[in-house]
């Protein structure tokens, strides 16, 4: 990264600059998808921005803005601007021309154009950052079929922007999430998973994961029983091809969930392509004469052991967890990894002048993974490798583990193979981090699906992650690129209603306050990750793991954030997040300010290392209160439950605090972390009093 352009990234910079294009762009998140679509915006006041099909064919291409010239939002029109042809954009339209090149003046060469730029993300970034008078960015749109690497000739981008108006607007953004249907009468989802995201040959056993879950959206009709006896479906998996079988003559009973069957590996030889599996599974019915049939099928990943020094990541399906393989354990079995870092600024943990003072500082702090985020002003819009070589090193000496963000380079097939072949083999590698918001940024629905594949065909070992910006905008079609998906509402100190950055107001179709249909509660934060899981709800496909993306910036200079959030938000932020099961924590952006870097890693050490992650790892949270201010959830893990304790109000109460209990527990606790006063008593978890922004994490004794 050079130092003209790191100026971008110190002290939050690069994230506010992105979020005030990419929160609820273009009326709220909103896509849309032909030039016939300028009408409604134009219509309201919105410009158009064009990268026309003509100038992107000719030798010296151009960036085309139509302005709306008439109206009660009428701006002054900039000296820049010319008229565009009326067969083109229509009479008098007046536009902007900007010349597409990445530097116009080169060192030596005056006036000649160092290098042409014709990469989508290269525009993208060109335009947004030469606004137009009184006009900001709102969002690009770009065609989902012919979209490459490379504009074609017959291509047109498309990116709207706002005028600085104070009046509001609805008008649906469209992308809502759709629900299935619900069955009047109930119906057997049978479903059959691997237990991890892949197996090595390394690994003796393989485990299954079978679900005959009662649901009314998804399955087949049954006879359900009425006698009141337990239904039993007796299974059988195999490989289709060779019909090899698995797990036979086993017994699931009907209503169950996460039962888990093992069986030898060896049966499946390690190779890529992954097998694929059939359960097949028989209900005989008292009511019925004839035998019920029933039937699922999966794929499953047993691969080569890794090239050393390469980490292999896998995901358990069942919570969310991810286990590693690396140099750290001498590649002996998996080690349970929970991570908790930031996104950091790359000018600060990786300066040019190569030191590695900051990036330890980071790791004593009790940290263990790190997004270095790339610069997006490099010719290749990525990290100079001789220099992140030196730093990785320090990296796997540390066991420090990296998130490499391809934020800018996703799009480019020639660059996701160059820099996933260039770094698939670290040993500290944990996953790949393709789309940074790609629904805020508007990105073809497919994009995130074309990269995933592209980067799992060179490296399937290690995970694949996007985070979304979007409340609800076309959930299904971004995740199907992820293996995890994060979520970033950052609710400290914005104004929710009314956007002081482009006085416009923040509705649910239209207005940025910099965090998508948020109040501005710290409840923001466990909000949104019920969304998601809602979401996956109401898919037929297995669920993601989440996590969440922090707010650890704001003040001064911040476009929506007028604080940067204390340590105690950011804790109850963390545990929220925790509570309604977050797989793994990162902050925007490092360095925040000391006592929230402190904070961060004093917890995070917490949730990354034992006893804690043997209950985050071994179960999904149980909430046992949530919506209010205190927000509370169980784990039960053999004979003990852990819970999980949260206070978002900012006011201390001394009334007693009672927290029921989801089993008999034993007058016996140990408080983790948090007010050592916590008892059982009467089969409730009690104290006196809740200090403003209090956390909590006890351990309890269950009763045999």
């Amino acid at each position: 990264m050079t130092d003209s352009t790191k100026g971008l990234l110190k002290r939050q910079a690069a994230r506010q600059t992105s979020q005030s294009t990419r929160s609820d762009y273009m009326l709220n998140c909103m896509r849309a998808e032909e030039l016939s679509s300028w009408s409604p915006y134009l219509a309201l006041g919105y410009s158009v921005a064009v990268f026309s099909n003509s100038e992107l064919g000719s030798s010296s291409p151009q960036l085309i803005y139509p302005i709306p010239p008439k109206g009660p939002q009428e701006q002054s029109i900039p000296s820049h601007v010319s008229t565009a042809p009326a067969s083109e954009f229509g009479p008098g339209l007046p536009v902007l021309h900007l010349p597409l090149w990445r530097n116009e003046m080169p060192a030596g060469t005056p006036g000649t154009p160092m290098k042409q730029t014709r990469d989508a993300t290269e525009l993208l970034n060109y335009a947004w950052q030469r606004p137009i008078e009184g006009f900001s960015v709102r969002g690009v749109v770009r065609d989902v079929e012919i979209w490459s690497d490379h504009l074609p000739e017959e291509q047109a981008l498309v990116a709207a922007y706002s005028p600085r108006l104070g009046r509001s607007s609805a008008i649906d953004p469209g992308g809502q999430f759709v629900f299935p249907k619900v069955s009047s009468e109930p119906l057997l989802y049978l479903t059959l998973t691997p237990r991890y995201s892949i197996f090595l040959e390394s690994d003796r056993t393989g485990t299954l994961i079978v679900n005959a879950a009662i649901s009314h959206t998804f399955g087949e009709p049954f006879t359900s029983g009425t006698s009141g006896q337990p239904q039993i479906l007796q299974i059988q998996v195999v490989e289709q091809k060779s019909s090899k079988v698995l797990v036979s003559n086993k017994n699931v009973q009907i209503s169950s969930t996460g039962n888990l069957f093992d069986f030898h590996l060896g049966l499946l030889p390690a190779r890529f392509e992954p097998y694929e599996l059939t359960i097949r599974a028989t209900l005989l019915s008292p009511f019925n004469k004839h035998e019920q049939s029933f039937s699922a099928s999966t794929s499953i990943s047993v691969l080569p052991n890794p090239k050393r020094p390469a980490s292999a990541v896998k995901i358990d399906n069942l919570y969310g967890g991810l286990y590693v393989q690396n140099a750290h354990n001498n590649w002996n079995g998996w080690y349970p990894v929970f991570p908790v870092g930031y996104y950091a600024d790359g000018s600060y943990v990786t300066p040019d002048n190569v030191s590695f003072s900051n990036l330890d500082t980071y790791k004593n702090v009790g940290l263990n993974s790190i997004n270095i985020v790339p610069d997006g002003g490099l010719p290749d819009q990525s990290y100079p490798t001789a220099q992140l070589e030196e730093y990785w090193d320090r990296m796997d000496e540390l066991n420090l583990f990296n998130v490499y963000d391809m934020r800018f380079a996703f799009m480019n097939e020639t660059r996701i193979e160059e820099q996933v072949t260039l770094w698939k083999n670290r040993t500290t590698l944990l996953m790949w981090y393709t789309g940074d918001e790609p629904d805020g940024w508007m990105y073809p629905l497919n994009s995130t699906l074309i990269a995933y594949n592209q980067i799992k065909a060179i490296d399937p070992y290690h995970p694949v992650s996007l985070v979304l910006n979007c409340q609800n905008f076309f959930y299904a079609d971004y995740t199907l690129g992820a293996d995890i998906v994060y979520e970033d509402a950052y609710p400290v100190g914005i104004n929710a209603t009314w956007s002081v950055s482009w006085d416009t107001a923040c509705n649910t179709t239209y207005g940025d306050c910099g965090c998508d249909n948020c109040v501005g509660s710290l409840l923001d934060v466990p909000n949104r990750l019920d969304n998601i899981a809602s979401y996956q709800e109401g898919l037929p496909i297995p669920r993601k793991p989440t996590w969440a993306v922090l707010q650890e910036f704001g003040g001064p200079g911040s476009q929506y954030w007028a604080v940067v959030p204390s340590a105690e938000e950011v804790e109850v932020m963390a545990m929220l997040a925790i509570n309604h099961n977050a797989k793994g924590l990162s902050g925007w952006i490092y360095p925040s300010t000391a006592p929230v870097n402190n904070a961060t890693g004093v917890l995070g050490t917490v949730f990354s290392t034992e006893p804690v992650i043997g209950f985050l790892f071994g179960a999904n949270a149980l909430k046992i209160e949530s919506g209010g201010t205190l927000d509370v959830a169980a784990w039960i893990v053999g004979n003990q439950i852990m819970i999980g304790i949260a206070n978002s109000n900012y006011q201390s109460s001394t009334a007693e605090v009672s927290i029921a209990l989801p089993k008999l527990a034993t007058p016996i606790s140990k408080v983790i972390y948090g007010d050592k006063s916590w008892k059982v008593q009467g089969g409730k978890l009690v104290k006196k009093g809740l200090k403003a922004l209090e956390v909590g994490i006890v351990i309890i004794d269950i009763i045999p």
